[in-house]
C-alpha cells in the first residue's frame, strides 16, 4: 500500500471511527428526581406482600 493510498483510506475511515465511537459511547442520562423522593425507610425497604399479616396471625393449637 502506497503513502497515498494510506492516507485516503485513513481519511475515508476517520467518520466510521468517529460514528462506532459516538454509538459505543453515549453521553451520560442525566439523574431523575424521581429517585430522590420519600423517606429513605420507604425507598430502602424491601417490599414483601403480607409478610405482617402473616407475622400477627395467631396459632391453632391442639388440632
Amino acid at each position: 500500500m502506497s503513502f497515498f493510498d494510506a492516507l485516503v483510506y485513513t481519511l475515508a475511515y476517520f467518520p466510521v471511527i468517529s460514528a462506532l465511537a459516538c454509538i459505543d459511547n453515549p453521553p451520560p442520562m442525566p439523574t431523575t428526581v424521581h429517585e430522590l423522593r420519600g423517606q429513605s425507610y420507604m425507598r430502602h425497604r424491601a417490599s414483601y406482600a403480607g409478610i405482617l399479616h402473616e407475622s400477627r396471625r395467631g396459632l391453632v393449637v391442639g388440632h
